[in-house]
């Protein structure tokens, strides 16, 4: 059996777990959170540097893994007709619903204290839903608390605005059957598949900013679904073209970090965001490759790991941590230069990440048990436990 030029048929499959993605995910959520908190500091290169101005993209990584991770863990599952739609969806709750709805009412009570000491934020302004009609207060809180206010059912971005991003993952879990409905069809001829995948993101991009004078990677709160669709799909079809084919030993340890070069080099040259998340794609496929040959004993080591595993709760947690530590704490700073930004943006990030580590470990994950363990026990009676 002869594959594609450049690629041969498997040998040996992924690992059951992929550590270097896990550790990814840290690396992802950093870029992110740069991206925001530069914000903080107008002054410093920093806020206009173009690799952390496209920090953004570090939720278009998300959405592509989301779908190659997925498909690992379900979609041999679904193929064999194996797949228990209600321990996903609900395993996928406990997952992303604990630190939402944690950061939520956080965000909410720190906008009521705000207004009562009469707090003002360079980044935030919690009167954008205190002075909203209760009604409309109301229709907002809901829309988070039900995890559709990406789907085009809020006027802005409010509470912890970068959970948006989880809205539109949820969307995508939903959608994840028919999803990989589609992805199955394309088992037999998994180059095509990408081909397709890479093609419709692409195809879909540039006919959405056409339609509508909106870039696809810019969407958030307005109908960020759309921007999740196409990527997540990526996801799937690259997980699929994993499965029959592999660069080899040398080929994905050596084009792995070439890949990871090529993405900050392409961020930082200000190209098209979708040549930088096609990168990212490459990224996911050539670190997971890499792995099943022996893989980068940094990213797979226990403590990068540990990191990834935390990732969550260092995105949903550093909006919040970083309006208390820069707008409060740190408020003579913000008219400092590059050497004094630095300095704080990089203390900042060691207490988000040590914070993070708490809050995955003794919030996170019992929540996720807690739930997982509801779940069961509500289809026990049915006979459909899994």
């Amino acid at each position: 059996m002869v594959g594609p030029s450049g690629v041969a048929p498997v040998t040996r499959p992924f690992p059951d777990e992929i550590r270097s993605l896990t550790s990814l995910r840290f690396i992802a959520a950093v870029w992110v959170v740069l991206f925001h908190w530069s914000n903080f500091y107008p002054n410093s290169v920093l806020y206009d540097a173009s690799i952390v101005r496209a920090g953004y993209l570090g939720v278009d990584f998300f959405f592509v893994l989301s779908g190659f991770v997925l498909s690992h863990v379900y979609l041999q599952r679904q193929v064999e007709g194996r797949l228990d739609y209600w321990n996903f969806v609900s395993r996928r709750i406990g997952r992303i619903y604990p630190m939402h709805l944690m950061t939520l009412l956080l965000m909410i009570a720190f906008g009521l204290l705000a207004r009562h000491q009469q707090w003002s934020f360079s980044v935030w302004d919690p009167a954008d839903f205190m002075k909203l009609p209760r009604g409309e207060l109301m229709r907002e809180f809901l829309a988070h608390v039900l995890l559709i206010h990406a789907w085009g059912a809020t006027d802005g971005l409010l509470f912890n605005m970068p959970s948006w991003s989880i809205s539109a993952e949820w969307f995508a879990y939903l959608a994840f059957p028919l999803m990989g409905a589609l992805v199955s069809k394309a088992a037999r001829r998994p180059v095509a598949g990408v081909i397709v995948g890479a093609a419709f993101l692409a195809i879909f991009s540039l006919g959405y900013q056409a339609a509508l004078g909106n870039s696809l990677v810019h969407l958030t709160w307005n109908a960020g679904i759309f921007r999740i669709l196409p990527e997540f799909l990526l996801g799937m079809a690259l997980y699929r073209f994993g499965e029959r084919y592999s660069m080899g030993r040398t080929a994905s340890v050596v084009g792995f970090p070439i890949a990871f070069v090529l993405t900050l080099v392409l961020a930082f040259l200000e190209t098209s965001p979708l040549f930088v998340v096609l990168c990212t794609a490459a990224v996911i496929y050539l670190a997971a490759d890499a792995e099943r040959h022996g893989g980068s004993s940094l990213l797979c080591s226990p403590f990068a790991v540990r990191l990834g595993d935390a990732s969550y709760s260092l995105y949903m947690l550093h909006f919040g941590f970083g309006i208390a530590l820069f707008d409060l704490g740190l408020a003579g700073t913000l008219r400092e230069g590059t050497a004094v930004s630095l300095a704080c943006i990089i203390g900042g990030l060691v207490g988000v990440t040590c914070l993070s580590l708490i809050t995955h470990r003794w919030f996170e994950m019992p929540a996720r048990t807690w739930i997982n363990s509801a779940a069961r026990r509500i289809m026990q009676p049915t006979g459909h436990a899994a």
